[in-house]
């Protein structure tokens, strides 16, 4: 199978970049949205489907149908950086990363990743998707012409159990090399009782992390991953009808499911930061939009429907094996995407790397959980039947 996906939703801007003095805040004349509120797309997938059944009489009219398929792990994966200035050094990328979120208590706002006061750094978001499903089913055929008939024609109608599973995740991840130093001017005594510079001592900025402070040359690291799993249970429905003329075959199959889809949303988030210099590390509760409001391990169930359908045009090979090329077109009507469960509305007091974390009077942020979304899936089929 060659197949496509619906993308990953992103319903907010994830990242920015600007003009230093803007912070890569939204609605900011210099901002640029570098990765928007837009779904990211997979690209083609490669999967396979087997299919295999039988009648179980001698009129052919009673069978069992099961079928399963599986697709790769397909990601879209994004990197960005800022790289370091200095002598004999041209940089001509951006001046700027920032994760921009929107502020309980004072709106518009962002977690600036780099800028060349603040440091070196990058940033990196990532989503993946996998699907894979098997089905059994009972068969009875309404309706077969004679075999001796020139258009052959045939009509079976399927019922039976379906297992479906989607699972994706979206990890937006952010490293920052701190390189912020004050510089601080050494004086001697000199002749007649003038001072006389004689160097500087260079101290690191204090820099916030999680309620401690650290500084050049540390690297922070700020990490948010969403990962939703969604698995469908239920009865599936479908015909089955095949037209013959010839060595040409045309064989199209629709089917509806009804059931159960459980919804696992697993939420993490953490901010570390490592000090070369001093020896220290350590690691903090919460990146950005993963934070105490939603980290955490939850369940949902939400009745789901999932209509699919098929066409084969086949060409017989031999009076047993003929090959095949078709369209598939499978869609969920909800699922859970990672993409989706995000909440771009923070309150920073929770956000490790901002100056207000911890503070009272914040106002508090809401938790945005099993949003539902619509999937799909459609491509190309290609491969062989055998017949015995």
């Amino acid at each position: 199978m060659l197949w496509f996906a619906k993308g990953q939703p992103v319903n907010f801007p994830l990242l920015t970049t600007s003009a230093p003095n803007q912070a890569g805040f939204l609605n900011f004349p210099s901002t640029i949205q570098l990765v928007p509120a837009d779904d990211l797309s997979y690209n083609a997938i490669n999967g396979f489907r087997l299919n295999g059944g039988f009648f179980g009489d001698a009129d052919r009219r009673f069978g069992l149908d099961v079928t399963g398929f599986y697709t790769q792990r397909k990601t879209n994966e994004q990197f960005f950086t800022v790289s370091p200035q200095g002598p004999g050094v041209v940089n001509v990328g951006l001046p700027l990363l920032a994760r921009p979120f929107i502020d309980t208590t004072t709106g518009s706002r962002s977690l600036v990743v780099a800028n060349l006061g603040l440091g070196v750094g990058s940033a990196h978001i990532s989503t993946s998707t996998q699907t894979w499903g098997i089905e059994a089913a009972a068969v009875w055929n309404l309706y077969r012409s004679e075999p001796t008939d020139k258009f052959w024609c045939s009509l079976n109608f399927t019922a039976g159990y379906k297992f479906m599973e989607l699972q994706e995740d979206m990890l937006i991840e952010s490293l920052t090399t701190l390189n912020a130093v004050r510089a601080i001017p050494i004086f001697r005594p000199g002749p007649f009782g003038v001072g006389v510079l004689v160097g500087f001592r260079v101290i690191p900025v204090p820099f916030p992390v999680g309620g401690t402070f650290t500084g050049a040359p540390a690297s922070v690291q700020v990490t948010d991953r969403f990962t939703a799993t969604n698995r469908f249970n239920g009865a599936t429905f479908g015909l089955q009808h095949e037209m013959r003329y010839g060595m040409f075959s045309l064989t199209t199959i629709a089917k509806i499911g009804l059931g159960n889809m459980h919804q696992v949303l697993e939420i993490q988030g953490s901010t570390a930061f490592a000090n070369p210099a001093t020896g220290l590390a350590g690691s903090s509760y919460g990146g950005l939009f993963a934070n105490s409001t939603n980290i955490g391990s939850f369940n949902n169930d939400e009745f789901a429907v999932i209509p699919e359908l098929t066409m084969n045009l086949g060409i017989n090979l031999t009076r047993r094996l003929s090959m095949f090329v078709g369209y598939n077109l499978l869609y969920v009507n909800k699922v859970a995407r990672p993409g989706a469960q995000i909440n771009p509305v923070v309150d920073a007091s929770t956000v490790p790397l901002s100056p207000t974390y911890g503070a009272t009077g914040q106002v508090p942020g809401t938790r945005l959980l099993f949003v539902q979304d619509d999937f799909w899936l459609q491509g190309a089929n290609f491969g062989f039947t055998f017949k015995y």
